[in-house]
């Protein structure tokens, strides 16, 4: 599991079906990195492909019961971490630290650093 896919499932569990083009572009992401997420996600089957109903050659992502249910837990669990940091620790080290940490992991994994949080509000 890859904080991408962790990611890719919140907003998906948040926002609903999604193409695999949205994501990448919402994340920042080549289209390739988010294709190899979902297609982790599916195997794990916490997302299933369906047509776009409009646009057959568009497919939609949307959250299977267990992906929501693992999503969720994911959410809690961060909730959480982020909650013991800002009790321990100063606002403007725990942003810095943040920064470091998508950096870091971005570079362990060879993606691209989303632009932007990748929780949604």
């Amino acid at each position: 599991m890859t904080i991408t896919q962790l990611g890719f499932a919140v907003h998906l569990d948040a926002l609903g079906r999604l193409s695999g083009s949205d994501l990448a572009r919402h994340f920042g992401v080549s289209p390739q990195s988010a294709s190899m997420a979902l297609g982790g996600l599916e195997r794990l089957g916490w997302v299933e492909r369906t047509p776009h109903p409009v646009h057959k050659r568009v497919i939609w992502f949307g959250v299977t019961p267990l992906g929501s249910e693992q999503a969720q837990a994911g959410r809690a669990i961060l909730g959480q971490f982020h909650a013991m940091l800002e009790e321990r620790l100063s606002t403007s080290f725990v942003s810095d630290l943040q920064q470091m940490l998508l950096e870091l992991s971005a570079d362990l994994v060879g993606e691209e650093q989303p632009p932007q949080p990748l929780w949604p509000a």
